[in-house]
């Protein structure tokens, strides 16, 4: 008995998906044949299907069909299976004598699986801002997508994953890319090299530097001299990007005014303000600067006896993500703002949970689906207790799935028990990447 692999979200009608695969091989519409010996027309034949205990569509059942051989001696007839990874049905080809069957002919088994093409790229080096260190904006690591291939292949998911990359090193349109920048970098990243030709069966596949979110708040030191270098020490760490100029990726602004009796606020220039690490910087009011030359106002308005206040506008990362899908494309962080490189196993739960993602998991019909609670899109409360679930924000609870929203030290590298048939039951396709990308 064979075991046949049947691609059954492949078109095909369309060569470009089948990337070599015998188009019989591809639909989930099979052709089942038989042929008799010696070759006679009019000959009934019985093709008895049973569907495989595991399956998700009707475990167990088992059917019976006729078709009868034509002048070459062989009878046809065409079957849908399901469109669930895993499901098997085991097809048995008999001389049908009238109810009951005769001597066997063939015997073939039908295995559901879905193939998804991935196109995997990462950013190329960048060049460091004005004052950076040499080598601060380096290529981004290749990732090895391997052990996802391994997760989605187990347990009867039956997602083949098939590279085609075409171009692996990619412009880098930005070190880290921040949501607000999305009509920019993430659509010029997930363009970049793709080819639709193998759409919609295809998942791009980008290797960032960081994703992050970033923020912008205010702090203020009041009643201080303003003769001498003045410490600040911030309550989160500053905002680092090292493609940016040095000070201009964290500092918005610097700002003065005299302690009593001025409402107004006056700049400072920026570069009398530095970052002395992650958390601190320090503002130069010493006069050190003043012998440049331009800064006239500073002389001519800053009475030196008298105290100031100071205020800093800054920026810093309000939240950092270590992946995202939108479309058909898939954004992987390869670093964490301030923790380095992120380790293997940390990228494979975020490879795993994004091309969950992509496949429309998790769907709001699963008696574990959420959404919000501090994150975007369907996830699974796998490992929450009710009170859990019950809580505005779900930071810091121990979900236990792959789909879960945080990255918890709790969270398995794989879909639970509740979300394996709905990893199944997907159709692993997605539209294609907007016009206007």
């Amino acid at each position: 008995m064979a075991d046949i692999k049947q691609y059954v979200n492949l078109d095909p009608t369309k060569s470009g998906q089948l990337d070599g695969l015998d188009e019989a091989r591809a639909g989930k519409t099979v052709l089942l044949a038989a042929t008799v010996s010696p070759k006679k027309p009019g000959i009934p034949i019985a093709f008895e299907i049973t569907h495989g205990a595991q399956n998700l569509a009707r475990p167990g059942h088992t059917e019976r069909r006729i078709a009868t051989t034509m002048d070459d001696g062989k009878a046809a007839l065409s079957y849908e299976l399901s469109e669930h990874g895993g499901d098997e049905f085991t097809v048995k080809a008999t001389l049908a004598l009238g109810p009951k069957n005769g001597p066997a002919l063939s015997s073939d088994k039908y295995i559901v699986w879905r193939r998804l093409y991935y196109q995997m790229s990462r950013f190329k080096a960048g060049t460091p801002g004005k004052g950076q260190p040499d080598g601060s904006v380096p290529e981004v690591a290749a990732y090895d997508i391997s052990p996802v291939e391994a997760e989605l292949a187990a347990r009867q998911h039956n997602i083949e994953l098939v590279d085609k990359t075409s171009t692996a090193l990619i412009t880098r349109y930005a070190n880290v890319m921040t949501h607000d920048d999305s009509s920019k970098a993430y659509k010029k990243s997930g363009k970049d090299s793709y080819d639709k030709a193998l759409e919609p069966v295809a998942v791009r596949v980008v290797v960032v530097n960081q994703l992050a979110t970033a923020a912008t708040d205010k702090i203020t030191k009041l009643n201080i001299p303003n003769n001498a270098s003045v410490p600040l020490t911030f309550p989160v760490k500053l905002w680092d990007d090292p493609s940016q100029d040095k000070d201009t990726d964290w500092l918005v602004a610097g700002e003065w005014r005299f302690f009593v009796g001025d409402a107004s606020w006056k700049p400072i220039p920026t570069t009398w303000i530095t970052r002395t690490g992650p958390t601190t910087a320090s503002i130069d009011l010493d006069g050190a600067e003043l012998g440049a030359g331009g800064m006239w106002w500073w002389r001519k308005e800053v009475d030196r006896t008298k105290s100031i206040d100071v205020r800093v506008t800054y920026r810093h990362a309000s939240g950092s993500t270590n992946g995202s899908s939108w479309y058909n494309a898939i954004w992987l962080a390869s670093a964490v703002m301030h923790e380095g490189a992120r380790t293997a196993d940390a990228m494979k739960q975020t490879a795993i949970h994004e091309i969950g993602h992509f496949i429309s998991m998790v769907p709001t019909t699963q008696t574990t689906h959420y959404s919000e609670h501090g994150h975007k899109g369907g996830h699974c409360t796998q490992g929450l207790s009710d009170p859990d679930k019950a809580r505005a924000s779900y930071s810091g609870l121990a979900g236990t799935c792959i789909m879960f929203g945080e990255s918890a030290p709790s969270r398995l590298p794989e879909f639970c028990a509740i979300c394996d048939p709905s990893v199944r039951k997907s159709s692993v396709q997605r539209a294609g990447m907007p016009k206007d990308w």
